[in-house]
């Protein structure tokens, strides 16, 4: 079983009719939607979380065991629910604002210890930079490196933490300790602006981790191992 730790959230997708701004909401994530992804797979999957009592909480709740999530490691709070507003930005992309001060996926502080059922455990995006999250995610990376498969996603988001500096101290740290690491290029056009991805993956490979995946949307992926490099298309 995967242990997939992070944020559990409702996304809000903001659509404008003249003067009216209306949202649509949406479960989500990065790491919950990974251990849903893991559980449609085949694949056992927990989520390691703080989850609200609230209402929104407790939808998440549900959507986890219609998905075959286990729950088990769930931290259960009266603290409220992440809301992440979605709109476009003038390039065309998604923009993110995440309401989430105190709120319950923010508040862990100390990570379990896992049975003997989890042989992986996979980390990323903002509630690698929150705090207390932050910090637990990093102390139970050392933890568990050398003793299960740690795996790594950074899913950058600036307007959480705008300090790219912070970004790269913390994800810096935590590679120290993963056995696999997936970044985008756009995550890394944004922390690194104009290295090469090749000399940061082999940077990170030479600290330790076994294998790098950098992908690049439609333009496909490359990863870099023991093997060299490989690239392939989208």
């Amino acid at each position: 079983m995967f242990a997939v730790c992070g944020e559990a959230l409702w996304d809000l997708f903001a659509e404008e009719t003249g003067d009216d701004l209306t949202f649509r909401a949406r479960i989500g994530g990065s790491p919950f939607n990974v251990a849903v992804g893991l559980a449609r797979l085949g694949t056992g999957a927990a989520l390691m979380t703080g989850l609200s009592t609230d209402r929104l909480g407790a939808r998440l709740d549900a959507a986890l065991a219609r998905e075959g999530v286990s729950r088990d490691l769930l931290a259960r709070t009266p603290r409220p629910t992440t809301l992440s507003l979605v709109d476009i930005a003038e390039d065309g992309g998604p923009s993110y604002v995440f309401y989430g001060d105190g709120a319950a996926d923010r508040a862990v502080d100390t990570a379990p210890e896992f049975g003997d059922e989890v042989w992986g455990v996979h980390m990323g995006s903002f509630s690698l930079m929150v705090q207390p999250v932050g910090d637990a995610l990093l102390a139970m990376a050392a933890r568990e490196a050398g003793r299960r498969l740690v795996t790594l996603d950074p899913n950058v988001r600036l307007n959480e933490e705008p300090d790219a500096d912070i970004w790269r101290n913390r994800i810096g740290a935590l590679a120290s300790h993963a056995d696999l690491i997936k970044v985008s290029a756009e995550d890394l056009g944004l922390l690194w602006p104009g290295a090469d991805p090749a000399a940061i993956a082999e940077s990170w490979r030479a600290g330790g981790a076994a294998l790098v995946v950098v992908t690049r949307g439609g333009d496909g992926a490359e990863a870099f191992g023991p093997f060299g490099r490989i690239a392939v298309p989208g």
